[in-house]
């Protein structure tokens, strides 16, 4: 066989390999978010993170602050995760926030499982 073909098939080996990988890690996510009975989801530091991402969704501004009307900002916490649901918050109702935020971590890790297959 020549150079190329061994290394179109590997790579569509690879593609394959990543994408099976993919599908069986959001299936497994799939099955723990569906079996798993959480009671109250939104303490401790989820919600910390909570209150970060309405304050940041309702006022603009980055604040763990719930006592002011409008809440003075505060750097306590790094910013990336109240931002991720501050969005997943933005295009969801309330009934629907926390299921859309565990299926969309679930498909982030897929991914994110794909991706480190893909890059050895």
């Amino acid at each position: 066989m020549s150079r190329f073909l061994c290394g179109h098939l590997d790579r569509w080996a690879l593609s394959v390999f990543a994408a099976v990988i993919i599908a069986l890690t959001f299936l497994f996510r799939l099955y723990y978010i569906n079996s798993t009975v959480v009671d109250i989801p939104l303490r401790g530091d989820a919600g910390s993170y909570f209150i970060y991402a309405k304050n940041l969704l309702e006022h603009g501004v980055f604040s763990k602050d719930t006592i002011n009307a409008v809440p003075e900002p505060d750097s306590f916490w790094a910013p990336g995760y109240p931002f991720f649901l501050a969005v997943v918050m933005k295009f969801t109702s309330s009934e629907q926030f926390y299921s859309a935020v565990l299926y969309t971590q679930a498909f982030i890790s897929a991914l994110t499982a794909g991706i480190t297959v893909v890059l050895g």
